[in-house]
């Protein structure tokens, strides 16, 4: 998937003065890319690094809270043993 298909949905959900309704929006079509197999996690992942490694932690924050909700909206069955345990594992180093 382009980068312009996903990247404004990342950064309207980073961007802390829009509305709840353009985060949710984010979330919901980041989901679906992932859910229609046109974007996997770890795509998504490692094309997200600036935002989930930036030391402007408001925006570091809520990448990791983004891929949080994203995975609350994705169907498991795309995600195997390996692809479960290396997220758990981003998400423990990060609380």
């Amino acid at each position: 998937v382009p980068a312009g298909e996903w990247v404004p949905h990342v950064e309207a959900f980073v961007d802390v003065s829009r509305s709840p309704a353009q985060h949710s929006a984010g979330v919901d079509a980041l989901a679906a890319l992932v859910n229609k197999d046109k974007l996997t996690l770890f795509d998504l992942v490692s094309k997200m690094d600036m935002y989930l490694t930036t030391t402007d932690h408001i925006v570091r924050s809520r990448g990791i809270l983004l891929l949080g909700q994203i995975m609350s909206h994705i169907s498991f069955k795309w995600l195997d043993v390996n692809a479960i345990t290396t997220l758990s594992d981003f998400f423990i180093s990060r609380l």
